[in-house]
C-alpha cells in the first residue's frame, strides 16, 4: 500500500479485512487438497494438488482480478484505494498458494494420509468409549 501511496484509513482498512478472507482462501484450498491426497512422498503430494487444485486457485485468482478491472478506471480515490488493495491480494494470495506453500510442503509438509489419521482418532474414541462404558457414551458428544 506504501508503494503505491495509500494510507490507512477506514477504507484501507476494510478492503484489508476482505482481502485477508479472500487470501486465506486461496491458500487453504490447496492445504486441504494436500492433506487429502493420497500419494506417499510429500513431492508427489505436491505434485497431485497442483495438478488437482492449482489451476482451480489460479483460475479464483484471475476471476478476482477481472471482477476489479472496472475499479482501476474510476475517477472515486475511495474505489481506487479498494483497486489497490485487490490486486495486491490477487498477486500475494496465488503466489502463496501456488509457489511458496507447495515449495514449504515438498519440504516441511506430513507425509500422512488425512483418512489415516482419521481413522486413528475414531479407533481411539472407540476405545475411550468401549473403556468408559456404554452408559457414558452418550456424554462424550
Amino acid at each position: 500500500m506504501e508503494l503505491m501511496g495509500l494510507h490507512v484509513n477506514s477504507v484501507t482498512y476494510v478492503g484489508l479485512v476482505m482481502s485477508i478472507g479472500l487470501m486465506v482462501d486461496y491458500v487453504m484450498h490447496v492445504v486441504i487438497r494436500y492433506y487429502e491426497s493420497k500419494k506417499q512422498s510429500r513431492e508427489e503430494k505436491v505434485k497431485d494438488t497442483l495438478n488437482t487444485i492449482g489451476s482451480s486457485v489460479l483460475i479464483g485468482g484471475l476471476s478476482t482480478f477481472l471482477g476489479i478491472i472496472p475499479l482501476a478506471f474510476s475517477t472515486s480515490e475511495i474505489f481506487w484505494n479498494i483497486f489497490v488493495i485487490f490486486v495486491g491480494l490477487v498477486i500475494l494470495g496465488c503466489a502463496h498458494g501456488l509457489i511458496l506453500l507447495p515449495v514449504i510442503l515438498s519440504y516441511l509438509g506430513p507425509t500422512d494420509h488425512v483418512h489415516k489419521a482419521r481413522s486413528k482418532s475414531v479407533v481411539q474414541n472407540n476405545q475411550i468409549a468401549a473403556s468408559v462404558g456404554a452408559d457414558d457414551v452418550d456424554n462424550l458428544s
